[in-house]
């Protein structure tokens, strides 16, 4: 518990890793690529991974997978005008829009965006190219609580306000689904990841609104706060009679209301880059969602992560670099329910040591260690990683 609190101050009061790169360049364009000047620019980025389980008295396979290759097309048609997209290609197989949005610029401190937008939850959801984060894979918080790559269609506002050193983003998006095709779709063994819609054909009856304040006033150091607030989307009121009480009242028990507030430090200064990041997500209305789909759903889930780094052998002007770190996280997709005991198999920590050898700031290799133990297990599980991060 103590180690909780002291994660959530560290937040708040700025203890992490820093982004002094990204700061100073457009905070509308939520790719760490820079934008075209004029014109086209095409880019990429790529994650090729090693996943080993370590086990203690049985024999374990590993696994070899191109988890994701995400092309990046971008267009400025003048200076007040632009398109962005990516394509994703997940596992081989799986093909996804993970971005495609237009922005016009009225002024620095106001810009309208609309399209495929990524979530501004978090650091990694915005921020996930392969060399920019430590270990082989994304952190399990951007991965159980913010379901990372969270990406919804939606319109909004973003801007610059330079003379207080803040960043903004304020949309309105398509929600989560919680109930399509006759079945609920989230868990508290999943969290909220199942009821990301991808812009793949998304309904939405319900929409969310979705904040981010950023803070980069002092050198090496931003801090952010993020709010993602509505209910969830139900295909039952599709078609659905509004005279129909028994009818909308089952429909009903089918969405549930979402609260997630998050808080993000980074802070860099020479060698050393630390970064920390908590998330809160409150859920109403699960009781009847429960009753109604058979689910263990929660009515809060939570979780933080402290990470530190450092460079060695750097070249900054080429960003070559050999990068140690260690992070331990920390993350409940089942905290607190109303109608049953949480179940602590869904309460999990993890340490993580690694490295990274960065050719560049565009490419690296990585291999790290974890150690994983939920509060069931008697024994730590382990885990050995290893991988190839592009960007370009």
């Amino acid at each position: 518990m103590r180690t909780k609190w002291i994660a959530f101050f560290a937040c708040w009061l700025g203890v992490t890793a820093g982004m002094t790169a990204q700061t100073t360049t457009d905070s509308t364009f939520t790719s760490n690529s820079p934008f075209p000047a004029s014109g086209l620019a095409i880019g990429a980025y790529a994650q090729l991974d090693y996943n080993q389980p370590i086990g203690k008295s049985t024999y374990e396979t590993g696994t070899l997978d191109a988890h994701r290759l995400v092309t990046t097309l971008a267009y400025r048609y003048n200076a007040r005008l632009r398109f962005m997209s990516e394509i994703e290609v997940e596992h081989g197989s799986e093909i996804f829009i993970e971005q495609a949005w237009m922005s016009w610029k009225f002024h620095e401190a106001l810009r309208f965006k609309a399209g495929v937008l990524l979530v501004p939850m978090g650091i990694i959801n915005e921020y996930h190219e392969p060399p920019t984060y430590s270990g082989v894979e994304r952190p399990l918080l951007d991965t159980y609580l913010v379901p990372s790559t969270w990406r919804e269609m939606g319109a909004g506002f973003t801007g610059r306000l330079p003379a207080a050193s803040l960043n903004y983003q304020l949309y309105v998006l398509n929600g989560f689904a919680s109930y399509k095709d006759g079945q609920g779709l989230l868990k508290a063994s999943s969290g909220l990841r199942k009821g990301r819609q991808k812009a793949i054909e998304s309904f939405v009856h319900n929409p969310a609104l979705s904040a981010k304040l950023s803070y980069y006033g002092l050198p090496g150091l931003e801090w952010s706060a993020s709010l993602y607030a509505g209910k969830t989307q139900s295909d039952l009121f599709s078609g659905l009679d509004r005279r129909d009480a028994q009818a909308v009242a089952r429909a009903d028990s089918s969405v549930i209301g979402t609260l997630m507030l998050g808080t993000a430090v980074r802070f860099k200064k020479g060698r050393w880059n630390l970064r920390a990041q908590y998330i809160y997500a409150r859920l109403s209305h699960t009781e009847a969602y429960n009753a109604f789909t058979g689910a263990e759903l929660g009515s809060l889930m939570q979780g933080y992560y402290l990470e530190a780094a450092a460079e060695f052998f750097r070249d900054p002007a080429k960003g070559k670099a050999l990068v140690p770190f260690v992070r331990y996280e920390f993350y409940d997709t089942n905290s607190k329910a109303e109608d049953h005991e949480p179940n602590p198999a869904y309460k999990r920590q993890a340490w993580f040591i690694g490295a990274a050898w960065k050719f560049n700031t565009g490419i690296a290799l990585k291999l790290d260690y974890r150690w994983h133990q939920s509060a069931l297990d008697s024994h730590w599980g382990q885990m050995l990683n290893a991988g190839v991060g592009v960007w370009f």
